[in-house]
């Protein structure tokens, strides 16, 4: 290059890479291949433990499930659950699946569920099914009625057409082919509507990932260790 040439940088290339690439699935994916072998969860109630490539195989096929039973891109998956596997697993799986997941808040009464099931419109929803009484209100309350009713736990289902309980949830399909970038939406969170009814706020992978990034930094955390 010449001293009188003036150079012009080209972004191109970084952008195809950080904006199709650099997903949260995807760093997820990656993990899945690189620590295969390592303890990726463990729940302690029930002495259960999983691999990377265990809990990748969990998450596939959940996402399987999900597209076999008519998820599709943009579709919301809202889950109301306990701390436990399955929501960290729907977490991800959703992500697999090309759907929105939707984390809601397990202490909200069914008059605030119900203002959420209308505002997103989830054709999944996963409840843990000691909340089945206040999911049933909820549903009733709602204007719109989830297609398919998925419990979580050994108590007793609400009442539906499409009611199955998350052990039947997961296939031996394929898992579909998705393809979003970094600014697509992956995750809706809600606020906890201390001033009103909670509000939708959408999460999407650079969210996620740049958060994930500042809480190893802040701690720090390393390869290491393990967090909850």
């Amino acid at each position: 290059m010449s001293d009188t040439q003036e150079y012009v940088y080209d972004a191109h290339q970084y952008r195809a890479f950080f904006e199709h690439e650099f997903t949260y699935l995807n760093g997820f994916r990656r993990n899945v291949s690189r620590y295969a072998n390592a303890i990726a969860m463990i729940d302690p109630l029930t002495d259960t433990e999983w691999t990377y490539a265990q809990l990748g195989a969990a998450v596939d096929a959940i996402a399987a499930g999900l597209a076999q039973r008519g998820v599709s891109e943009g579709d919301v998956v809202a889950y109301q659950l306990l701390n436990g596997p399955e929501f960290a697993q729907l977490y991800l799986a959703c992500q697999a699946a090309g759907a929105v997941g939707s984390p809601v808040n397990f202490r909200l009464a069914a008059g605030e569920t119900a203002v959420i099931l209308d505002v997103s419109r989830p054709k999944v929803y996963v409840y843990d099914t000691d909340f089945t009484a206040m999911v049933t209100d909820a549903i009733e309350r709602a204007d719109h009625t989830p297609e398919i009713l998925v419990g979580v736990g050994s108590g007793d289902l609400v009442p539906g057409s499409v009611s199955i309980r998350f052990t039947d949830l997961p296939s031996d399909g394929p898992v579909p082919t998705v393809a979003r970038g970094v600014f697509d939406e992956t995750t809706r969170l809600y606020t906890s509507g201390t001033t009103g009814m909670p509000k939708a706020v959408p999460m999407n992978s650079a969210i996620e990932i740049f958060s994930a990034h500042d809480v190893i930094m802040h701690f720090p955390l390393s390869p290491e260790d393990r967090t909850l």
